[in-house]
């Protein structure tokens, strides 16, 4: 069995995913699923730190802390 991966959301996170178009929210969910799954393999580092990652969906950003 693979180790799955806690993530965080927050309020803010909750309110902007709610105002996305349905295929939008698909491809978040896809994100979180992958995320979940691949843990800090998922995204692109910033900076050179391992521990901070982004993953774009379109035009937007996510920024990932790896704790």
């Amino acid at each position: 069995m693979s180790q799955k991966f806690r993530i965080f959301k927050t309020g803010q996170f909750d309110n902007d995913f709610e105002a996305l178009e349905k295929n939008d929210k698909q491809r978040v969910e896809n994100f979180l699923r992958q995320l979940s799954e691949k843990g800090s393999a998922v995204g692109k580092p910033l900076s050179g730190l391992k521990f901070f990652r982004e993953k774009k969906i379109r035009r937007k950003k996510a920024l990932l802390f790896d704790l």
